[in-house]
């Protein structure tokens, strides 16, 4: 293979986006799982992340927080929408329905948290800036 083919396969593949469970939103009848931590919502100029975040043994909380760790390597929640209720570990998630309302389920299927929102569009939930 001479140098030219191989610099054009070389620079293909370190432009390509590499696999991750990281996400830019969350699309209509989607979900985001307790069970899989590396599922988080980024926002476009990655300053802020969403997701479960881990309150206690087995206990998380749905939150954002500041993507950059500071000094002391932990993230800086700037956001908690069940603080007073933290979700199970197993089988609770996160869900964009697809009448527009945004739930957090417990492990047993108990609605925790709710906008209540309704939309009659395809619905999309983004973290701006």
């Amino acid at each position: 293979m001479d140098a030219p083919v191989l610099l054009l396969l070389l620079a293909l593949i370190l432009s390509s986006p590499l696999p991750s469970s990281t996400l830019d939103s969350l699309s209509q009848g989607s979900s985001l799982s307790v069970g899989k931590p590396e599922q988080v919502l980024i926002s476009q100029s990655r300053i802020f992340s969403a997701g479960f975040y881990p309150v206690g043994d087995n206990a998380y909380c749905l939150a954002m927080w500041f993507t950059k760790p500071s000094y002391d390597g932990k993230h800086t929640v700037v956001w908690m929408a069940n603080r007073n209720q933290p979700v199970n570990g197993n089988f609770s998630k996160l869900s964009l329905l697809k009448n527009g309302d945004l739930i957090l389920t417990d492990a047993g299927r108990f609605i925790v948290w709710a906008t209540k929102t309704v939309g009659i569009s395809p619905v999309r939930l983004h973290l701006f800036k």
